[in-house]
């Protein structure tokens, strides 16, 4: 069930890390898995990536700075992005954890929040981006 970023603890980690682990062996032919997640805890939910390490397949964090419902979202394009980016991490062999924000594709394993104007956003910690969107 959806639950407010802001009120997620290390129980739901692992919660979000079985659901993936179970829908992959149950659905061998997945090339990916992508997590909608809130902006504000989405850097420690990149803690996923020690969870699932060792998984064969890409995962991707992913959220929005403007709800779906809002003008000027950028809800639907990050979320059409890490579909993208997760079946295409597929077909290159990467297997790992990742978040997809903006034009940004980060290692999930090195990511920060960082504030810019009312503005909370994903940044890797001590190297740049794996590459754009």
């Amino acid at each position: 069930p959806p639950l407010d970023s802001t009120e997620m603890v290390p129980r739901n980690w692992y919660q979000i890390a079985l659901q993936i682990l179970k829908a992959f062996m149950e659905n061998p032919a997945y090339d990916g898995a992508v997590v909608l997640h809130g902006t504000y805890t989405m850097a420690y939910t990149s803690a996923l990536a020690f969870l699932l390490k060792g998984l064969p397949k890409p995962v991707v964090v992913t959220g929005s700075q403007v709800p779906l419902s809002k003008p000027r979202s950028d809800a639907l394009r990050n979320f059409v992005s890490s579909v993208a980016v997760s079946a295409e991490g597929s077909k290159q062999g990467i297997r790992e954890l990742m978040i997809v924000f903006g034009s940004r594709i980060l290692r999930g394993c090195r990511a920060r929040i960082l504030w810019f104007r009312h503005a909370k956003l994903p940044l890797p910690r001590n190297q740049w981006p794996c590459c754009g969107v």
